[in-house]
């Protein structure tokens, strides 16, 4: 009789749901599954550390609009995923984590690498399984990408006993693997449309707010529409900038604080009411500003702020029946004043950063580098932003135009995954160029994945914002404990794996550098030594230090 082992069915499984690439570590019991995998076609993309294959897997999806796919041995391997795992969940991103663990009947006995694993990734992932037997692979297999995409996405841990994956069975009794239909799109009631149109039109003062859902449902082009037909201004989440392009009209990114105080109105889409938009709620935002929202997900209608129509659907369903019922609702200058007030506040602002941004100072300003990197991008570059004044500073500097094409550490705050985030990317649209822009204390969690994006072939540029520490103080202030890192020479990571690296200490340095990174077509490190007395506009959160740049 010719049998099939569990292995070979999972490697099918994760092929027949349109896998191509899979961030690993090599390990016990998982060693004849990337064998099997290998012979599936499937990308094996060997990592240094279980955290970053997840947070690649988050990349990848994020990026590719796919599913992204990890895999770790058992035990410890398994614990270090945790973190990266639970940053997809919250994020709401499609993940398949996959991990191995001991066989079954050793379960007590104090086996190899012995550990509660499906305990440890409860809390971090949407959902856990395990597959009990290599019947079942294609069955839960196909249930686990059913899951991730489904309503809030989110990451899924799969199970893997050492077990299950050595058993061999007749083919003829297993579970088929069926990949799922495309996710349900539920639509919004006409009655629920009509109450928002009223609200938004009657508004003087709206805004639409916009996050990551508009990327899952692919509903750019539909949210596009709307603020053309419509002339309100708009703002993303940072993860989902580039739904609409950061130079649209309806965009006013320096005015972003004015503009919540100032909102009377606000339409929300795919995106929640938590600490990265301020809640909806004072002080950020005024205490009656009319809320609209749609979400796929029915469970965040109300929540820390209540909604005046809220509307469970799909993104580009809902936006799509929105501008239907819209056309001829609203009057080109029906906002006039309104506009005016941002794009004041947004030129004044502008003109404010100038002067630092084209600073000849030494060390760097760090303006003046982001001026730098903003001038040379292409428009269809992935921009990664790692650590924390870092984030602020690009936030403010560094624009994005495309859906999927910007990452940071998010509502989690998991720095130092920015390195791991780049080769995710690149691996997933390898013909766009990918620039991590991380702070230096950031760079040092995953920075061996440089010897990846090296021996992976998978090149992207690391743009380091070195400035001597875990975070920018003013020169008067006291240090944190362990706050000073020194100007560390972190180019030669890249040097010592075969990449190229440079460090800039002057401005007239920057530009050169950084067009020679760019163009070189391999894995650069870009350490520019900048002022440590210069800290970004961060200055809520906990303990009054973390949290603006993030927003």
């Amino acid at each position: 009789m010719t049998t099939i082992t569990g292995s070979q069915l999972v490697a099918h499984a994760l092929r027949d749901n349109g896998v191509d690439t899979i961030f690993h570590i090599a390990g016990a019991p998982n060693v004849s599954l990337t064998q099997e995998c290998e012979k599936a076609g499937i990308r094996l993309v060997g990592v240094r550390h279980e955290q970053a294959a997840a947070a690649a897997a988050q990349a990848f999806a994020r990026v590719s609009g796919r599913p992204g796919v990890c895999l770790a041995p058992a035990g410890p391997a398994i614990a270090n995923m945790v973190s990266a795992v639970s940053h997809a969940t919250h994020e709401q991103v499609p993940i398949i984590a996959l991990g191995g663990s001991g066989p079954r009947d050793q379960k007590g006995t104090g086996s190899f690498q012995e550990m509660d694993e499906l305990d440890l990734m409860i809390p971090a992932a949407k959902k856990v399984l395990q597959i009990h037997s290599a019947k079942q692979v294609g069955s839960n297999i196909c249930e686990a990408f059913r899951v991730c995409q489904s309503g809030a996405r989110g990451a899924v841990y799969v199970d893997l006993p050492a077990d299950m994956l050595y058993q061999e069975i007749d083919p003829k009794r297993c579970f088929k693997s069926y990949p799922g239909v495309e996710p349900a799109r539920p639509s919004a009631s006409t009655s629920d449309l009509e109450k928002a149109i009223e609200i938004l039109s009657g508004a003087e003062r709206p805004l639409v707010v916009a996050g990551s859902g508009v990327i899952w449902s692919k509903a750019s082009a539909e949210l596009r529409g709307f603020l053309d037909l419509s002339g309100i201004p708009f703002y993303p989440t940072p993860q989902s900038r580039g739904i609409v392009p950061d130079d649209h009209p309806s965009s006013f990114p320096a005015a972003r604080g004015l503009a919540f105080k100032n909102a009377d109105a606000v339409l929300v889409v795919g995106t929640r009411a938590n600490f990265i938009i301020g809640h909806f709620t004072p002080p950020r935002w005024d205490a009656d500003v009319k809320m609209i929202a749609i979400n796929i997900d029915p469970t965040q209608m109300g929540r820390n702020k209540a909604v005046e129509v809220g509307i469970a659907a799909d993104a580009r369903t809902a936006l799509t029946q929105l501008n239907e019922l819209a056309l001829g609702r609203f009057s080109p200058d029906q906002y006039e004043s309104w506009i005016r007030m941002l794009a004041t506040k947004q030129a004044q602002a502008e003109e404010r950063s100038s002067v630092a941004a084209n600073s000849n100072s030494i060390p760097i300003h760090p303006l003046r580098l982001m001026k730098e990197i903003r001038d040379l991008l292409p428009r269809n570059t992935v921009v990664i932003e790692d650590g924390h004044d870092t984030l602020g500073f690009c936030r403010h500097s560094i624009p994005t135009f495309e859906p999927g094409h910007r990452i940071n550490p998010g509502t989690l705050g998991n720095v130092g995954v920015g390195v791991p985030f780049g080769m995710g990317a690149k691996a997933a649209k390898p013909d766009v160029p990918v620039v991590v822009i991380s702070g230096d204390s950031a760079f040092g969690w995953n920075g061996m994945e440089i010897d990846t994006c090296v021996r992976e072939d998978l090149p992207i540029t690391v743009i380091i914002c070195n400035n001597a520490g875990i975070t920018a103080r003013s020169e008067n202030s006291p240090m944190m404990p362990s706050q000073d890192l020194g100007w560390s020479n972190y180019q030669r990571i890249a040097e010592a794996f075969g990449g190229s690296g440079v460090r800039v200490e002057s401005p007239d340095q920057l530009k050169p550098a950084l067009v020679e990174a760019l163009n070189s077509g391999g894995t650069t490190i870009v350490n520019v030594i900048v002022d440590k007395f210069v800290a970004s506009a961060t200055n809520t959160g906990f303990s009054g230090v973390m949290g603006e740049s993030y927003q």
